[in-house]
């Protein structure tokens, strides 16, 4: 474990202790900020296999090259990453 752990978005504090505890699991703050983000900006309430397979998506974006680097520099308590994703804006696709 780092000495300074990541920075958790809003909201999400009970999903990123969950996290924590699944394995493989390397840096719960970033897999929280993703799940933010597809969110819509909302903390929500996971089940236990919703939170598996969020856990499973986010490694194979990782692995695929297409999460976003936001969501890691958020974790690691970037303030411009965590604004960017703060921002309403940002959930704007398309």
């Amino acid at each position: 474990m780092p000495i300074l752990e990541g920075v958790t978005p809003p909201g999400m504090e009970d999903v990123v202790q969950r996290l924590k505890e699944q394995p493989g699991v390397d840096n719960p703050w970033a897999i929280a900020w993703s799940m933010y983000h597809k969110q819509g900006g909302k903390a929500a309430a996971l089940s236990d296999d919703q939170l598996a397979e969020c856990v499973k998506r986010f490694h194979a974006d990782r692995a695929a090259g297409t999460l976003l680097a936001v969501y890691d520099q958020a974790a690691q308590g970037n303030v411009n990453a965590q604004a960017q994703i703060l921002t309403p804006s940002f959930y704007r696709f398309g």
